[in-house]
């Protein structure tokens, strides 16, 4: 390769009046020496492709990048429908024919309808990043749930990261809202299938509800008919009662008959007595019967009265007889009359106790209807989005709600804090291949090491800031929409100035190699940084570096400044780069005050080959 020529030296200075002349050189003046260098047309473009840089490494990238998940629909993917429609609880299931309506209906990917062997070899070819099939079981899986044996219904994705390893992360990370299509395109005819019962008990507990509320009806007529019996029997039993009184009267009365009968029996054989004394002095023959003579014969009337005594003594005590019946009779009834009483209070008691179960019949069958109506219109029935809705339920009972406290909204504005950090460290790298990290002429003049240090830091400080604000408006173009646009115009100014610083002093240690130190350090950054993955799924090393590397502040910084979070990542960001900044150039100065007396080594600072 042919070496750049070489900047020819200064002329030697003109001697001195004095040893103690000195020449005065300021930073600006050596940072426009350096640009000056970039002459003519190619030199300016060398300027112009500097101030690109950084837009050519993040914004370009960014561009490209910015939403490929918004693009999936662009995406060839064969669709494989070998289901066989099937029945189910009395309905038809054709649950293929549902998901493959659902997803090209909506596509979340580019389906293309596909024969298995279609599929199989577009898959091979690179035709088709990925295959979905449905089995020919599917239907029936589906509706197995109506039977006795129920299964789950699968489908098959098939993928080939030879084709394109990111397609198959694609698919993973959009697995959820692809089961979510399946599953909805699925739920109606798994609903008709598992459901398909439901019409039939609607209808029966429809009929329940009916039969119970008759059921209420006849247990009312049943409540009031044996509160009217009670009412009866409570009249019976106070006529029984009046009865049993009655009849105690009777017996009481009839007791004192037999004993007035028995009374007139001793009257009547008491007075039989004296008639017959009476009619026998009656009779008596006049001449006297001789002294201790004995007649011989009564007289007609003595026999007369005698019969009649006897008769009427027979007539009481038959009387006295029939009265003692009529008594134990009469107690027999009052007996009788206290049984039914009792029977009469017993059969009472008996119809309150039916009437009050049968109230509360009526109650629980009111009670029962009512539940029964309720409970029919909580069944599914044959209401399909009823079905549809009870089905989503049971296959996804739990839901999960997402917030995003700071959302980045696309990939692109999610990534920009790492890409934006690569470019800033990636211009700082470049440009120390086209610019001096210090200029050998500027060795020999009396300006300080540390004035020599910022003059060969300023013009490559210059083009970054310009590549800075070219590189927000590109990011405003493609849509990266900023919280705070100043926020990371600031940023971006400070991650510039302090790499260029650090790269300029590794340029000056280690020459040409400190490019290669610079490369290395980038390529750690971006591990270490957690701009991609969060740094916690990182090895240790990286995890333990992570809070030291530029990176980290840096990309903490940006993502609060485009999407808002915590703001004192900021202020740690921009404090961290100011101190990077002045220990670069710090370290720089003192390079550059080692050498002075013995001048560098052209090596490490003419261009790379």
């Amino acid at each position: 390769m042919t070496q750049p020529p070489a900047i020819p030296p200064r002329p030697p200075a003109e001697p001195q009046a004095s040893d103690d002349y000195v020449v005065d050189v300021s930073a600006l003046d050596l940072a426009k020496q350096e640009l000056q260098r970039f002459k003519g047309g190619l030199g300016k473009a060398a300027l112009g492709f500097l101030v690109l840089v950084p837009t050519l490494l993040a914004a370009v990238y960014l561009w490209a990048n910015w939403d490929p998940l918004g693009n999936l629909s662009e995406l060839p993917v064969a669709l494989v429908n070998e289901d066989q429609p099937t029945q189910a609880g009395g309905q038809s299931v054709a649950g293929g024919t549902a998901i493959e309506e659902k997803l090209t209906s909506a596509p979340l990917l580019g389906w293309q309808k596909a024969s298995g062997e279609e599929a199989r070899q577009g898959l091979q070819d690179g035709d088709f990043y990925a295959v979905l099939t449905i089995p020919k079981d599917f239907s029936a899986r589906l509706g197995s749930p109506a039977g006795d044996t129920p299964q789950r219904a699968s489908v098959a994705l098939q993928l080939d990261d030879a084709n394109n390893y990111m397609v198959g992360v694609a698919a993973r990370t959009l697995g959820v809202e692809l089961q979510d299509q399946i599953d909805a395109a699925a739920q109606a005819a798994y609903a008709d299938a598992a459901f398909a019962g439901y019409d039939v008990l609607t209808k029966g507990f429809g009929v329940a509800a009916d039969e119970a509320k008759t059921l209420a009806g006849n247990a009312k007529a049943t409540s009031a008919a044996a509160g009217e019996l009670s009412a009866s029997l409570g009249k019976l039993e106070g006529g029984a009662r009046d009865l049993k009184v009655s009849t105690g009267n009777l017996s009481k009365d009839i007791g004192g008959l037999a004993t007035g009968l028995d009374d007139s029996a001793k009257a009547v054989e008491a007075a039989g007595e004296q008639l017959k004394t009476v009619v026998a002095n009656a009779t008596a023959p006049t001449a006297t019967t001789p002294a201790g003579t004995t007649p011989t014969a009564t007289t007609p009337g003595d026999a007369a009265v005698a019969a009649a005594v006897a008769d009427l003594k027979e007539a009481a005590s038959k009387a006295g007889n029939d009265v003692d019946e009529l008594q134990q009779d009469a107690k027999r009834s009052a007996g009788d009359a206290a049984t039914h009483r009792d029977s009469a209070r017993t059969a009472n008691d008996d119809g309150e106790a039916v009437a009050k179960q049968a109230s509360s019949v009526a109650e629980e069958a009111g009670a029962l209807s009512d539940s029964l109506e309720v409970s029919t219109g909580e069944l599914p029935g044959s209401d399909p989005e009823g079905r549809e809705q009870l089905a989503s339920v049971l296959v996804h009972p739990v839901g999960i709600t997402i917030t995003n406290a700071n959302p980045a909204g696309t990939y692109g504005r999610g990534m920009a804090p790492l890409f934006l950090s690569i470019g800033l460290w990636t211009f700082a790298l470049i440009v120390f291949l086209l610019m001096r990290p210090v200029s050998p002429d500027d060795l020999e003049s009396d300006a300080s090491s540390l004035t020599l240090a910022l003059g060969a830091w300023l013009p490559a400080a210059l083009v970054g800031t310009a590549g800075a604000v070219v590189l927000l408006f590109s990011g405003v173009v493609i849509g990266l929409s900023p919280d705070s646009p100043g926020g990371v115009l600031v940023l971006l100014l400070l991650g510039i100035w302090a790499f260029t610083a650090i790269v300029q002093a590794l340029r000056l240690l280690f020459g040409p190699a400190g490019l290669a130190a610079a490369l290395f350090l980038l390529v750690i950054q971006v591990a270490a940084s957690g701009g991609v993955y969060p740094v916690e799924l990182s090895p240790g090393v990286l995890r333990a570096l992570s809070p030291v590397v530029p990176f980290t502040w840096l990309v903490d910084a940006f993502r609060v400044a485009i999407s808002g979070g915590v703001s004192s990542n900021v202020g740690v960001a921009a404090a961290g780069l100011l101190v990077l900044a002045v220990i670069g150039l710090g370290v720089s100065s003192l390079v550059i005050a080692n050498r002075r007396g013995d001048r560098l080594d052209d090596a490490a600072l003419e261009q790379p080959s």
